[in-house]
């Protein structure tokens, strides 16, 4: 129990106790233990109903704070995954970025090994045939050794 709650009770049982001393010095109940219980009933209702109002305030409010609580820590988190995503989807890119470089790159020399080759295939069909011994015997001269 907290202080709040015990200094409440502490004051309305002063309350009541100077209340029951005004009503009895000017004669207005009687002092039969009856009595006395039926005016503390009806003095007790008003009290548990303000103090029940209060503890559910003050359970709704812990209530929202939790709810606040977890609804911050799922936006850390989700931020924490949109970097981490958003960190990855850079990496992926940066790769097919190098990936696209390495494969013009292949391209150009795919486009360049074509062009030799219409090149030698302008200069085979250019020679004649005694051009086309010499260099068959060259070639072959030089993979024997």
């Amino acid at each position: 129990m907290s202080w709040k709650n015990i200094f409440l009770i502490i004051a309305v049982i002063a309350a009541i106790v100077l209340l029951l001393g005004f009503l009895f010095t000017e004669g207005y109940i009687d002092p039969k233990w009856q009595t006395l219980t039926i005016i503390l009933g009806a003095l007790a209702i008003p009290y548990q109903y303000l103090k029940n109002r209060f503890s559910s305030f003050s359970k709704k409010y812990d209530e929202i704070e939790r709810l606040s609580d977890r609804a911050d820590q799922r936006k850390a988190d989700e931020q924490k995954h949109r970097e981490s995503m958003d960190q990855k989807i850079r990496e992926r890119e940066l790769r097919l970025q190098l990936l696209e470089e390495r494969l013009s790159k292949i391209d150009t020399s795919i486009e360049n090994l074509e062009m030799k080759q219409a090149n030698v295939k302008k200069k085979v069909s250019a020679m004649d045939e005694d051009e086309l011994k010499e260099a068959f015997e060259d070639l072959f001269k030089r993979k024997e050794h």
